[in-house]
């Protein structure tokens, strides 16, 4: 079989909350079964609402990048988000979106 590379983007919202970093799982349907899988932050939108503040932490990552256990044609991407000012606590109302890419190595008919 021969291998081709996909390239497929997605944004995952996460609305207004209070508190520490939030995790999220994203799915990426391929039309191929999938060899091999990785994943970058292509882009975020982060702010605080209800109020103005300066950011002291912006925290956005890719934590773990897989092929589903139920179908070799979908990517999992974990990712964390949140926002918090000097405080030191996580005590304010933020909201915002990360956009992730997955780049698929796919095998393809030949």
């Amino acid at each position: 079989m021969a291998l081709g590379v996909s390239f497929q983007t997605r944004t995952e919202q996460f609305s207004t909350y209070k508190g520490g970093p939030r995790k999220a799982t994203l799915d990426f349907h391929f039309d191929y079964p999938v060899y091999e899988a990785e994943a970058a932050v292509r882009g975020f939108r982060a702010e605080f609402t209800g109020s103005d503040h300066s950011v002291h932490l912006l925290y956005h990552r890719i934590t773990n990048v897989r092929i589903s256990p139920h179908s070799p044609r979908v990517v999992e991407v974990d990712v964390e988000f949140g926002l918090r000012d000097h405080s030191g606590d996580w005590d304010d109302n933020y909201e915002g979106e990360l956009d992730v890419l997955v780049i698929a190595l796919t095998y393809i008919k030949p």
